[in-house]
């Protein structure tokens, strides 16, 4: 290998080893969509990268004791670059499939197989290969060891803080994918080239000198480069030719072609439109967006942008009522920030604290869900949970309650059905009840199977909150066409007056709404903690 690429080959592992933990979190967002974003995601990504990355040691080492020169690092870096290429234009797509199969684990899994098996084999070949040039003898073996393999492990880590901050927020999660295949592409051009030849006789005779003194020239390996140039140039031809594929072209599925979509630093959102009924079983067309394009978490009719009624509003309305007025209400989990809207048609007067992770959904809400801020809503732009924390130390410090919530609304969602399992715990309900007035009302919204296979879930939930507030009520939502057994919008409320009588009071303002109570199997159920919460594994069912 000539002076030049030995010099640049410090550079080409650390891009390398930034690209590879770069498709990894790029990895999770194409996953979320078909499979959401549970800790079973993560694993399966992270088992199967893993295991082809080893694989990919494996092969690479033995393939570079063969082969000592840099046209092997060439080969593997276009084909990479091909592979990543291919992932960006149809991985989405083909994700579809396994998502119908039943067992999701096995559908993860094969996902994760399917989308990064070859590139993750590519990627580990690039350091055993790397080393292998490096390697001039025996007594230098331990310091170039350890040397590229700091200057990857250093690549991972920039890759991850800089994919995770910034680049998946900003250029989206598949343009993200062409951009590496790029990075990956110059690589290969870089070590494809002579630069011995590009620099003309003045690197030759420094090689005839220290052949001439007996030394090993650092560009000898390269005297095994066997690849015509013709066929270099082929090769890059073709991998670029699928580059350019990948910045133009992403076939969707058929339930997301009609979808816009965009990611966050905190998501990946679908926005479109779907007829759909409302309360009074009348069609309309709405305009929604999701995290998962077969769910609707906030919506507006296409037309005019008012605010579409979902109904499970309706106990959030009941609990409103019930509660001694809701001057001070929270709400966790803003979303397209639609509830709030009915919520001050209802009591202008009033004030309301929303917390949304997602500054990207409130930007949403303003630009095209015809959201415009209250002068008394307050918006919070942070993880409930920290919010939560810190209003509690700061409650604890007041000298009155005046800042004390009359009211509170937790509807947060992490997926399709999930809800972010730091704000089901004993803890975080205890919070809840902390910053609440002594008659004070709670209401959750959850997605939930009430019988059979993940109902778990509901049933520790319900727990949870039973030993924080004295009343606890479960109800079913009466969405159209829920399947016995099948996940459905469930509403609890909770309220910390230990006088009056909650069903009562319920029944007195909707006994509609109030008949819809049942009261969950808690024979297996368990109070939910920070240090264990097993959620993501009592929702495998209801994710299905």
């Amino acid at each position: 290998m000539d002076s030049v690429k030995a010099r640049l080959l410090p550079y080409v592992v650390f891009c390398a080893g930034a690209a590879g933990m770069s498709l990894q979190l790029v990895g999770s967002r194409l996953l979320a969509p078909h499979f959401g974003n549970s800790i079973f995601v993560w694993t399966s990504l992270i088992g199967v990268m893993l295991g082809f990355m080893a694989l990919g040691n494996f092969l690479g080492g033995r393939l570079a004791d063969r082969i000592t020169s840099s046209d092997l690092l060439f080969w593997v870096l276009t084909l990479l670059s091909m592979s990543i290429s291919l992932v960006a234009m149809i991985g989405a797509w083909a994700l579809g499939f396994f998502a119908e199969i039943e067992s999701l684990r096995t559908g993860m899994v094969l996902g994760s197989a399917m989308l990064f098996a070859i590139p993750c084999t590519l990627f580990g070949i690039v350091l055993p290969s790397s080393i292998r040039l490096r390697m001039q003898a025996v007594s230098d073996s331990g310091a170039n060891v350890g040397t590229l393999s700091a200057v990857s492990m250093m690549g991972n880590i920039a890759g991850t803080f800089i994919t995770g901050f910034w680049l998946i927020a900003l250029v989206g999660s598949r343009s993200l994918l062409a951009w590496i295949a790029l990075l990956i592409l110059l690589l290969a051009t870089i070590m494809g080239l002579s630069f011995r030849k590009l620099l003309g006789e003045e690197q030759n005779q420094g090689n005839a000198k220290d052949k001439k003194k007996g030394k090993k020239s650092k560009g000898q390996n390269d005297s095994q480069n066997t690849t015509p140039l013709l066929y270099k140039a082929v090769a890059l031809g073709c991998a670029a030719l699928l580059l350019v594929g990948a910045f133009i072209w992403h076939p969707q599925s058929e339930t997301t072609q009609d979808l816009r979509l965009f990611d966050s630093l905190y998501g990946q959102y679908f926005v479109g439109n779907r007829v759909v009924s409302n309360t009074d079983g009348e069609l309309s067309t709405v305009q929604f967006i999701s995290n998962n394009p077969r769910a609707l978490e906030s919506a507006v009719y296409a037309e005019t942008l008012e605010p579409f009624y979902f109904e499970y509003y309706g106990f959030y309305d009941l609990a409103a009522a019930i509660s001694a007025s809701p001057h001070n209400t929270l709400m966790i989990g803003g979303g397209a920030f639609v509830y709030p809207r009915f919520f001050f048609d209802a009591y202008p007067q009033a004030h309301m604290d929303v917390i949304e992770i997602d500054p990207a959904l409130l930007d949403e809400a303003k630009e095209n869900f015809g959201f415009e801020p209250h002068e008394n809503l307050g918006i919070y732009l942070e993880d409930g949970r920290m919010f939560l924390n810190r209003a509690v130390q700061q409650s604890r410090q007041a000298s009155n309650n005046s800042s004390l919530y009359d009211f509170v609304i937790m509807d947060a969602f992490n997926s399709a059905n999930n809800v972010p399992f730091q704000l089901t715990t004993l803890e975080s309900m205890q919070h809840c009840a902390d910053l609440m007035t002594d008659d004070g009302v709670f209401v959750m919204n959850m997605i939930a199977s009430i019988e059979g296979e993940g109902s778990q879930f509901l049933a520790s939930q319900y727990l949870t909150l039973r030993a924080v507030f004295p009343q606890v009520e479960v109800f079913t939502v009466n969405m159209h066409e829920v399947e016995a057994g099948r996940p459905r919008n469930v509403a609890i409320i909770a309220t910390k007056s230990e006088t009056n009588n909650l069903l009562n009071a319920l029944e007195q303002i909707n006994p509609q709404l109030a008949s819809q109570t049942f009261a969950p199997d808690i024979s297996e159920a368990m109070v939910l903690t920070d240090d264990f919460a097993p959620v993501d594994q009592m929702l495998m069912g209801v994710n299905q």
